[in-house]
This record gives structure tokens, C-alpha cells and sequence, in this order.
């Protein structure tokens, strides 16, 4: 993948920035941006003029919302077609449930790939200029703080 994707995500858990973290360090077209972030919010005001709570891949041309955010992210990375489908129906069948259960809140009822705006795209140097700052405290190996539960 040739651009710089930026991946907006949940940042208040320690899981889903452990997630991130790993994305971006393991994908360098990718940039992880959490969702709280004023950039974020910026971002998503000039797009949606609202702030859906939403699992979101900003690229040059596109936002790629919920489980079209999965499925770009595999077939831009390597993953076949079928394996991306799939994931994607999963994702439209779990995220209210898992929303709720990890999110603490339902996600937007948003699905699928949407024109940047004018607007959203004069923020993307800011929203890609916020990427990859994701606090995850390392554990020193006894175990202690490993649990995930903020």
C-alpha cells in the first residue's frame, strides 16, 4: 500500500491501544489516531459534521468505516478477498454487541467507503501529523499490570 493511512480508533481501553500500537508498528503506511484526539474530532466534524463513534480508515481519497475498515486494511496488506468479505460480515454482525460490551457505548451505524470532503482533506496533515503517539505502559514481566480491564 503506497499511501498514509491514518486508523482512527478507540483509545480509552488499553486493549484497543495495545491493538493499535501493534498496527502501527507492525504497518508503515499505517498511522493509529485515537478517537478522543481534538485532531480526530476536527476531522470527523469536517466529514460527518457530527463525531460518529465509528472504527475508521482515513486515506487520501476515502473514509472507510466500521467493517470496510477490516476489509481494506487485509487487502491492502495481503489478505485474499474472501478472507476480507468475511471479516467484513462479521464485523456488521458484532459491533453493536461488542460495542457495547467493550466500548461501553454503540458504535455509529456507519458501513462502508465515503468521498473525503474538502474540508476533512485540508485536516488530513493535521490528523496524520497526530499518528502513532499511543500510550501502552509495558509490563516489566511479573505480570503485574497486565491486566487490561481500562
Amino acid at each position: 500500500m503506497e499511501r498514509d493511512s491514518v486508523l482512527i480508533y478507540d483509545g480509552r481501553r488499553r486493549l484497543f491501544r495495545a491493538v493499535a500500537r501493534a498496527v502501527g508498528s507492525r504497518l508503515d503506511s499505517v498511522r493509529v489516531v485515537g478517537w478522543q484526539t481534538d485532531a480526530a474530532q476536527r476531522f470527523l466534524d469536517a466529514q460527518f459534521d457530527a463525531r460518529p463513534f465509528a472504527f475508521l480508515l482515513v486515506d487520501d481519497e476515502e473514509v472507510h468505516a466500521g467493517g470496510r475498515t477490516l476489509a481494506r486494511l487485509l487487502r491492502d496488506h495481503g489478505a485474499g478477498d474472501r478472507l476480507a468479505a468475511r471479516v467484513e460480515r462479521l464485523y456488521g454482525r458484532a459491533a453493536g454487541p461488542m460495542g457495547r460490551l467493550l466500548h461501553g457505548q454503540e458504535p455509529a451505524d456507519l458501513d462502508g467507503s465515503f468521498r473525503l470532503t474538502e474540508e476533512a482533506r485540508g485536516l488530513l496533515p493535521r490528523l496524520r501529523g497526530q499518528g502513532t503517539a499511543i500510550p501502552v505502559r509495558e509490563s516489566d514481566g511479573d505480570g503485574a499490570g497486565d491486566s487490561l480491564p481500562d
